[in-house]
């Protein structure tokens, strides 16, 4: 039977990228894409998102739909998102 992890250390691993980070800000703003990419699934790649302090957000993700991809359209979609670690 295989163990499952408790959740104190689920959270300690999960979070050890995000602490990693000196700089508060950037805690936030990777806590904020962590979660976001693992929600919609999608790569962490910081290139893909953006950074929108200045504007009182966390970030911003642009998803352009591709057709060929299955539940996906050709639509032009921005992710805004707000986060308080």
């Amino acid at each position: 039977m295989q163990r499952i992890a408790d959740l104190n250390s689920y959270r300690e691993e999960w979070l050890s990228s995000v602490n990693e980070q000196s700089d508060e800000s950037e805690r936030v703003d990777l806590f904020a894409q962590k979660l976001f990419s693992q929600w919609i699934e999608i790569d962490e790649a910081p290139e893909d998102f953006y950074s929108l302090r200045e504007y009182g957000l966390s970030f911003a993700y642009y998803h352009e739909g591709m057709p060929e991809e299955d539940n996906s359209s050709e639509e032009y979609i921005w992710f805004d998102g707000l986060s308080f670690y």
